[in-house]
């Protein structure tokens, strides 16, 4: 059985669905954000009763929240998402995630037939079933010979990466939040004066460590909130390479470095699974 086959006959009700917090349309947005950060989550889901009416993320943080103080007392429901897509839990999970990489969201609300709340579908909880997946694939009863080689031998070399986008880490964290807004990252690579990779502030950064707290973002500085150990990789790693990486990380994004220590790019999750799967058709024909 291929990826495809089994993304294609698992059913989204499957996989756990409790990848969210839950919050009432009247609830402070201070308050929605510290539920995500005690539960160290990138979503709220609003309900009214058993029916959910928006979603709240990490991108509202950083949009709507961190250093806009007007909004932190009002409710959730003026700063949420509303305009929603949803999935049935009969649903394949190859379909929820062709919704997801369509409309480029990474929660989709699973809902009943009568529109009761079931559950989120993250984009990390496919991702971490996809990587099971992979390894089979690599390693386990489902291992083949050609696919174990072509993705042990192929780096990210030739791979249309995402572009690096870089800050100082002794810049102001202001700067690196305004190209997270206005670029639509989630990431931003942070190096020293030399170019090298000194680490990464991403949104779920911000919102863990920011969110609706009254930090003067001109005099803090980014190398002060980043991740100095971000999952990364050098450019010559295989494929296989990135899968274990992932599967060990919950990220959608690996970080990738050349032999110099610069950044070369960013390697996203859907990449490296549209290559897998080529690679795993190649070898079915």
């Amino acid at each position: 059985m291929t990826i495809a086959d089994a993304l294609a006959e698992t059913t989204v009700g499957g996989l756990d669905l409790r990848r969210h917090v839950s919050v009432e349309p009247d609830t402070s947005v201070a308050d929605t954000v510290a539920a995500m950060r005690r539960a160290e989550l990138a979503s709220a889901c609003v309900l009214d009763g058993d029916h959910v009416v928006g979603m709240f993320t990490q991108r509202d943080v950083l949009q709507r929240v961190i250093g806009r103080n007007r909004t932190w007392d009002t409710p959730v429901a003026n700063e949420m998402t509303t305009t929603l897509k949803t999935v049935g839990a009969e649903a394949s999970v190859a379909e929820a995630l062709e919704e997801m990489t369509t409309w480029w969201v990474r929660n989709m609300l699973v809902v009943a037939d009568d529109g009761t709340f079931v559950g989120n579908l993250s984009y990390y909880t496919v991702v971490r079933y996809m990587t099971a997946l992979l390894a089979e694939h690599l390693d386990g009863p489902l291992a083949d010979d050609v696919v174990r080689e072509g993705l042990a031998f192929v780096d990210f070399t030739g791979i249309n990466l995402r572009p690096v986008v870089t800050v100082g880490a002794d810049d102001p964290v202001e700067v690196a939040i305004h190209n997270l807004r206005n670029r639509g990252l989630e990431q931003i690579m942070v190096t020293d004066e030399r170019g090298h990779l000194v680490g990464v502030v991403t949104e779920f950064d911000l919102q863990q460590q920011v969110g609706c707290d009254a930090i003067d973002l001109a005099s803090t500085t980014t190398g002060t909130l980043m991740d100095p150990n971000p999952p990364s990789l050098s450019i010559r790693s295989s494929i296989a390479d990135a899968v274990t990486t992932l599967g060990r990380h919950e990220t959608s994004n690996i970080t990738l470095t050349r032999e110099t220590g610069q950044p070369a790019g960013v390697a996203s999750f859907r990449q490296i699974a549209a290559f897998v799967e080529a690679n795993l058709d190649a070898a079915d024909t």
